[in-house]
């Protein structure tokens, strides 16, 4: 385990905010804590080094890292993820019709085959080697580390799909970044937004806090702090309405009768706080970013 400091602010003054339990651990066997900043930013502190996280990620259960759909709840996923991807390129589409994509964090490459599929030349970069193989079978130019792409290679698009909540070195990302976006290219980030209102009733529970493996929890205003802290500016932001059913469904804890019934009037009432409110109360958020 490490301790970190702030990611925006840069402090290592915090106050304890909540205890979480590995939801992909049925025993139950390790307790995380979040902290908050004096800046207000929430993040998990101590966390596993970057060199012991990989095994939090050898679960059955995570489901970017799956390699075949078998039960509802899995195709569930697999048909929101489908519409998720038309919606994606729909947002990009305005910025460039084809060009050069590298997707961090891209799991078993759904987006880049997507991409590909409509004249992108695709690369993806992620640390499962699992995740590597299913993309590579794909046709997908893969990287294990960000820090094995050659100098001289530069894209218009770079995306980090629910990935930064992830990355332990956030000054090597942003190095990278700035090193391989063109000029005029545009930078793409998701994350889940500590503000999505079903956090509220499934509160340590709540899916999203997936500790220990989300290191970072935005909200749509410290991510916009975040980046504008690493020279980016936000474009355009969004919310993903479709991840608030999944979100959800995670949450939920055991399919029964009570649960699912529990669960249906959560969605009712976050969609309806998503359509009043926008972006500040989505489940999950999306920026597209220029260099400042």
């Amino acid at each position: 385990m490490e301790t970190s400091n702030c990611i925006i602010c840069g402090s290592d003054e915090h106050t304890h905010f909540a205890d979480l339990q590995d939801r992909l651990d049925p025993k139950g066997q390790q307790s995380f804590s979040l902290v908050r900043c004096k800046c207000g930013f929430i993040y998990l502190n101590p966390r596993p080094a970057e060199s012991e996280i990989s095994k939090y990620y050898n679960s059955p259960g995570y489901d970017p890292h799956k390699s075949a759909s078998k039960t509802l709840f899995d195709r569930l996923y697999g048909w929101v993820q489908r519409l998720a991807l038309i919606a994606k390129h729909r947002r990009i589409s305005p910025y460039f019709e084809t060009g050069a994509l590298l997707d961090i964090g891209g799991g078993q490459g759904e987006f880049c085959e997507y991409m590909a599929k409509r004249g992108w030349q695709v690369s993806l970069q992620d640390n499962s080697l699992t995740a590597l193989a299913a993309a590579r079978k794909k046709g997908i130019n893969c990287f294990t580390s960000l820090d094995t792409i050659d100098d001289d290679i530069k894209f218009d698009l770079i995306t980090l799909w629910h990935a930064l909540e992830h990355i332990h070195d956030i000054g090597a990302l942003f190095s990278c970044i700035r090193d391989h976006l063109k000029k005029n290219g545009i930078l793409v980030v998701a994350v889940p937004n500590h503000d999505a209102p079903e956090r509220k009733w499934y509160q340590d529970k709540w899916a999203p806090y997936d500790a220990p493996r989300h290191l970072y929890h935005f909200t749509p205003e410290s991510l916009r702090r975040f980046l504008g802290s690493r020279g980016y500016k936000p474009d355009k932001q969004y919310g993903l309405l479709q991840d608030t059913p999944y979100n959800i469904l995670l949450s939920m804890g055991p399919k029964s009768l009570k649960n699912i019934f529990r669960a249906g009037l959560i969605l009712v009432n976050s969609v309806y706080i998503f359509l009043l409110y926008g972006v500040n109360r989505a489940s999950s958020v999306v920026f597209i970013c220029k260099k400042d």
